[in-house]
């Protein structure tokens, strides 16, 4: 039983980085490993493909081998940012939890073997926060 549990966690820990790995594009540039985070943040955050009309879009990855998060912010106009959340299937059923007058909350069930995603909007300066952690 002790080796059953043993090669499970095993297989487990095989597949978690592979997965890891692909996400953030170990063996590839700087572009390449951009457009994985995005795949992720977008993947896991269930997500529809950020606005076009998106400005100072930046994309941070924290953690190691067993654990990665990205953190991703952009500000686009209201309307825009309205229409990403209902077109965005992990948000458009949602209703955002209240921080305040002018922040919006959502958190959304995750995809792709995610543990955690959110999404918060500030109304006040348009800015779009998405945090997505896989562990």
């Amino acid at each position: 039983m002790k080796r059953l549990l043993l090669a499970g966690a095993v297989v487990v820990t095989a597949i978690a980085l592979l997965c890891t790995a692909s996400c953030i594009g170990l063996r590839s540039k700087s572009k390449a490993e951009a457009a994985s985070a995005m795949d992720c943040v977008l993947e896991w955050g269930r997500l529809a493909p950020f606005p076009q009309s998106a400005k100072d879009l930046t994309i941070t990855a924290e953690g190691g081998s067993f654990t990665r998060a990205f953190r991703a912010k952009f500000t686009a106009p209201p309307q825009d940012i309205n229409a990403w959340i209902a077109s965005s299937l992990g948000t458009k059923n949602l209703v955002p939890e209240r921080a305040g007058s002018s922040i919006r909350k959502y958190v959304i069930a995750p995809g792709g073997g995610a543990a955690y995603a959110k999404v918060v909007i500030d109304d006040q300066t348009n800015l779009v926060t998405v945090y997505v952690y896989w562990s």
